[in-house]
C-alpha cells in the first residue's frame, strides 16, 4: 500500500508535482496492468477514513482537487464521521473547492453522522459566497443536525449576520423562523434562532430576526430570549428585548420569569443592572408598607418594616402580593408575599395595567382594566392583581416583528398609546364582566 499512502502524504502537504507524477503512473497502470492487484487505489483511506479528496478539499489547491476528480476520484467518499469532501471545503470557506465538487455532483443535503449538512458548516463559520453557492445549488436551509440546529440556528449563535441576512432572504423564511419545532415547546434541546442570539450577546442578529418577524415570545423549555439573556448577563440584549415589547412576565418550565433567574443564579455587576431593568418593567405598582409585617411561619413571607418602599410583581392566588424589596445601602434584593392590607399605592408605572378578577369559573376568566384606589389597600373577594394575557397579543405593539416598538413596563407586549388607541375594543370585549368601582376608586373620581 506505499504508493497509496505516498499519494495521501502528497495531497496532504499540497505537493503538487508529487501528486500528477502518482496519478501519472495511475493512468499508465490502467493500460498495462489493467485487471491486477498492482493497480494504484486512488480512493484510499487512512485510520480515520481520510482520502486524499478529503486532504485537497480540506487544505488543498484547486488544480490538486482537478487532478483527483479527472482520475475518478469518489466525489462523495466518507470519513469514519461521515463527513464528505464537501463538507470540508465549506467549513474551510474555499468558494472554488466548493464550486469544483459541486460541478462534479457532490452531494449538498447529505448528512455526517451527527446530523450536518456542508450548509451547517459554512453559516456556523461565516462563509458568506460558500453558503449562497450551497443555496444556489439547493441546500436545504430547513434541515436540522442532531443537536436539532438549523444552519440559520448556527448563523444566529456565532453571530455571523451576513450569512443569516443570506438565509432569511430565502424563499423558506417562515420555515426557517418557526422550524418544524412548532409545538415542540418542551423539548430541552429545542430552541431558536432568537434564544441563540440572545445567549450570546448578538444584538445586530436579534434586530435582525425581530425586523423579519420571529415571535420574541416563543418560550421553550428553558424559557424566552429574555431568559437567556438575562441567564448570561447579557444586559444590552435585556434592554433590546424589553425596548422591542417582549413580555416579562412569561415563565420557564420551572415557573421561573427572566427576573426570578437572575435572582437565583446571578451575582456579577452585570447581572444586578439587568435585575433594575427586569424590576422597572415588571413592576406596576409601588407600594409602602405603613406598619410592621412579619410571618415566622411562612418561609415566602415578605417581611417588612414600616416605611419600606416595595414594588410589587404579582397577585397569589389567595390574595396575597408578591413584591421586592431593595436595600440600597447593603445592596441585597428580598423577594416574598405580603397581605396587601399592611401597605399603601404610591405610584402606578406608566403603561402597566392593574387588573382585577371577576368571580367566574376559571377557565372563562377575562380581566378587566383598572386604576388602583389610593390610600391603604385592603383585600377583598375581587383583589386587585397584575394582569396580562399570557397567550400574547399578536396585534399588539411589541408583538411579532415590532423591533422597533416601545415597550410597556407592565406587560410587555404593548405601549402606552397603544392602549389607548385599544381601548374601545377592550371596553367591548368586556361588557359582560365590568365590575362595579370600588367604594375608594369612587371617592377618587368624586375628586377629580
Amino acid at each position: 500500500m506505499g504508493k497509496e499512502q505516498d499519494l495521501l502524504v502528497a495531497v496532504k502537504n499540497g505537493d503538487l508535482l508529487q501528486t500528477h507524477k502518482l496519478l501519472s503512473k495511475l493512468k499508465c497502470n490502467k493500460t498495462k496492468l489493467l485487471g491486477t492487484n498492482k493497480r494504484l487505489n486512488i480512493n484510499h483511506q487512512d485510520l480515520d477514513g481520510f482520502s486524499a479528496l478529503h486532504h485537497a478539499a480540506l487544505t488543498g489547491t484547486t488544480e490538486l482537487l482537478s487532478l483527483l476528480l479527472e482520475a475518478q476520484a469518489t466525489v462523495d467518499i466518507k470519513d469514519i464521521n461521515g463527513m464528505r469532501p464537501l463538507h470540508y471545503a465549506a467549513w474551510q470557506g474555499k468558494s472554488d473547492s466548493v464550486l469544483l465538487l459541486l460541478r462534479a455532483g457532490a452531494s449538498v443535503n447529505s448528512p455526517s453522522l451527527d446530523g450536518q449538512i456542508p450548509l451547517h458548516l459554512s453559516a456556523q463559520y461565516g462563509h458568506y459566497e460558500v453558503s449562497e453557492m450551497l443555496l444556489q445549488h439547493q441546500s436545504n436551509p430547513c434541515l436540522m443536525n442532531k443537536a436539532r440546529k438549523t444552519p440559520l440556528d448556527l448563523a444566529c449563535e456565532f453571530g455571523r449576520l451576513k450569512v443569516a441576512q443570506l438565509l432569511l432572504s430565502s424563499n423558506m423564511v417562515t420555515t426557517l423562523l418557526e422550524g418544524e419545532r412548532g409545538n415542540d415547546t418542551l423539548d430541552p434541546s429545542s430552541t431558536t434562532p432568537l434564544h441563540l442570539a440572545a445567549r450570546n450577546g448578538h444584538k445586530d442578529i436579534i434586530k435582525l430576526l425581530l425586523k423579519a418577524g420571529i415571535d420574541m415570545n416563543r418560550a421553550t423549555k428553558a424559557g424566552t430570549a429574555l431568559h437567556e439573556a438575562a441567564l448570561y448577563g447579557k444586559m444590552e440584549v435585556v434592554q433590546l428585548l424589553l425596548d422591542a415589547g417582549i413580555n416579562v412576565n412569561i415563565r420557564n418550565t420551572y415557573n421561573q420569569t427572566a427576573l426570578d433567574i437572575v435572582n437565583q443564579f446571578t451575582t456579577s455587576t452585570a447581572s444586578r443592572e439587568i435585575k433594575q431593568l427586569l424590576r422597572e418593567a415588571s413592576c406596576c405598582l409601588q407600594v409602602r408598607a405603613v406598619k410592621d409585617y412579619w410571618n415566622l411561619h411562612d418561609p415566602t413571607a415578605l417581611n417588612l418594616q414600616a416605611g419600606d418602599l416595595i414594588m410589587v410583581l404579582e397577585q397569589h392566588s389567595d390574595g396575597r402580593w408578591k413584591g421586592h424589596v431593595h436595600d440600597s445601602q447593603r445592596g441585597t434584593d428580598r423577594v416574598g408575599f405580603f397581605p396587601p392590607s399592611v401597605v399603601e399605592v404610591l405610584s402606578r408605572r406608566s403603561g402597566g395595567s392593574l387588573s382585577r378578577q371577576a368571580s367566574m369559573p376559571c377557565q372563562r376568566q377575562h380581566f378587566v382594566s383598572r386604576t388602583p384606589p389610593l390610600g391603604p389597600a385592603t383585600q377583598t373577594d375581587d383583589s386587585y392583581i397584575l394582569g396580562y394575557d399570557p397567550t400574547g397579543d399578536r396585534n399588539s405593539v411589541g408583538s411579532t416583528g415590532s423591533a422597533g416598538s416601545s415597550r410597556s413596563a407592565g406587560s410587555g407586549q404593548s405601549s402606552e398609546s397603544g392602549h389607548k388607541q385599544n381601548g374601545t375594543h377592550n371596553r367591548h370585549h368586556h361588557d359582560t364582566v365590568k365590575l362595579a368601582p370600588s367604594a375608594g376608586e369612587t371617592r377618587d373620581q368624586n375628586k377629580r
